[in-house]
């Protein structure tokens, strides 16, 4: 007989799935479908809040070196309030100004551009119209921009107020030493509080620039402040005076304190003037905080320069050269929940292209500078400058800086010097004549000259140098701007 069996077709078997797990199925399932409507929610809330702009607070501190602060490693309690506040944020370490002078350092920080590129070279120099500010860069964004100003070289007149619906550079008060306009930091943070408030009633996000002037010169701290740091166990070198606002070992006319000659004495009166500016520091964060601005704030803290102390028998000067000491300056950036120290250089045109992108602003201008919340920060020139042209008796000098990496060269009234400066921070050894540096200072002293020669921003614009009454002169003069 055939067999078959080869072609009939076997019937399926029949799977007995028990009941206990067919329930475990759906509740895995059921489990599962959760945990991805979960996911979906907070991947929406991340990406919401990322979309949702922060309000920028800018704090720019005068004349403030960094190794004067807790963050930086300074012994003595100058900053305790600083140093909470960094705790929240990110610390770099090596920041750099480019220039040693308001006037250019501000205009860098408010263009993104080099000095020379905004053609503020000097202090005296207005900024020309045809930059755009990052004021104007948030205003037409949205933003409510404000600004409270207490430095005499930034009235509205030098026109840093571009794109600012409130510039406030009142100043009221008058120096304790001399004749001379300023505002207090205790005033400065009186005026930041009210607008923020006013800034509750509003709608949509506000960029707020806060330019305090302590610890500029002179150091004036007021009581208790001033009576806190000065030791007669510290070093200290008796100095001379001068009736000019400039010179080595000497004390410039505008920072004279009396009969006090020690240097000790006035390094004690700066530390004072860092630790009234820290309390008031503290005020300002705890009325952002008391508004409910401080966590949906990028809150941004820095210098316009540094300070001599001595070093290159520089003593309470800033201005003419490009030593570390007086182009350092601190950064401590606080945003969402990011929280790092950084050593790797940065410099303050690097604060409108990170700005930009934490606000969604498209920028077509070619900016030099890089957003630095990245983690992969390339090494990169850092270019400072400082240029006199022909003014008040005083000759045309032009000194400008390159670094990159630990090297530094220097362009000096014709001269040229260069530093190594991670095995000499305190630029003492100058190696511009040793042969084996030979190869590497003409590579950086052409690609220094093509920096100061280039210019990105291409505006049509001369130095336009302002008109000064008899009385603004004098006033420029006592600050320790003219001679």
């Amino acid at each position: 007989m055939k067999d078959n069996r080869k072609n009939e077709k076997t019937a399926p078997a029949e799977i007995n799935i028990k009941p206990g797990i067919s329930r475990q199925w759906k509740v895995i399932t059921r489990t599962l479908l959760l945990l991805f409507i979960a996911l979906v929610i907070f991947k929406f809330n991340f990406v919401k809040k990322r979309l949702e702009r922060p309000n920028i607070i800018m704090i720019v501190v005068d004349t403030l070196r960094p190794d004067h602060l807790g963050a930086y490693g300074y012994k003595k309690s100058t900053s305790p309030n600083v140093d909470t506040f960094a705790r929240d944020g990110i610390v770099y370490k090596n920041c750099f100004a480019h220039s040693p002078t308001t006037g250019p350092s501000v205009s860098s920080i408010m263009s993104g551009f080099l000095p020379h590129e905004t053609t503020v070279v000097y202090n005296s120099y207005k900024l020309p119209f045809e930059v755009k500010t990052l004021a104007e860069y948030l205003k037409e964004s949205g933003y409510n921009t404000y600004a409270v100003i207490s430095n005499y070289m930034l009235r509205m007149k030098k026109r840093h107020f571009q794109g600012f619906d409130v510039y406030d550079d009142e100043m009221l008060q008058m120096e304790s030493v001399r004749p001379f306009p300023e505002r207090i930091a205790e005033h400065t943070t009186n005026r930041a509080i009210e607008l923020l408030k006013e800034q509750k009633s509003k709608d949509g996000k506000f960029f707020m620039w806060l330019h305090y002037q302590d610890p500029h010169g002179p150091y004036t701290p007021p009581t208790p402040y001033k009576d806190m740091f000065f030791s007669k166990d510290d070093f200290s070198v008796s100095l001379p005076f001068t009736k000019m606002n400039f010179g080595h070992n000497v004390i410039a006319q505008y920072q004279q304190l009396g009969n006090h000659k020690e240097s000790a004495y006035y390094i004690s009166q700066y530390d004072g003037e860092i630790r009234y500016f820290d309390d008031e520091f503290k005020r300002l964060i705890d009325a952002i905080k008391a508004e409910g601005f401080y966590d949906d704030s990028m809150i941004i803290f820095t210098s316009d320069h540094g300070e001599g102390m001595g070093e290159h028998g520089l003593y309470f000067l800033h201005e003419d050269y490009m030593y570390d000491t007086l182009l350092r300056v601190p950064l401590i950036i606080k945003y969402d929940d990011k929280r790092a120290v950084r050593t790797e250089n940065v410099q303050h045109i690097d604060l409108m292209p990170t700005i930009f992108s934490v606000t969604g602003i498209p920028s077509k201008a070619p900016l030099r500078g890089v957003n630095i919340l990245k983690d992969d920060i390339k090494s990169r020139e850092i270019f400072s400058e400082y240029s006199i042209r022909q003014e008040e008796g005083i000759k045309d000098k032009d000194t400008f800086s390159l670094i990159e990496d630990n090297m530094k060269i220097v362009f000096d009234t014709a001269r040229i010097l260069m530093f190594d400066l991670k095995n000499d921070p305190a630029e003492d050894h100058d190696l511009s004549a040793l042969p084996e540096y030979s190869e590497m200072k003409n590579d950086m002293a052409k690609r220094l000259f093509k920096i100061r020669e280039e210019s990105l921003l291409n505006i049509d614009a001369e130095y336009i140098k302002p008109v000064y009454t008899e009385e603004e002169m004098e006033n420029l003069r006592s600050l320790g701007y003219l001679n």
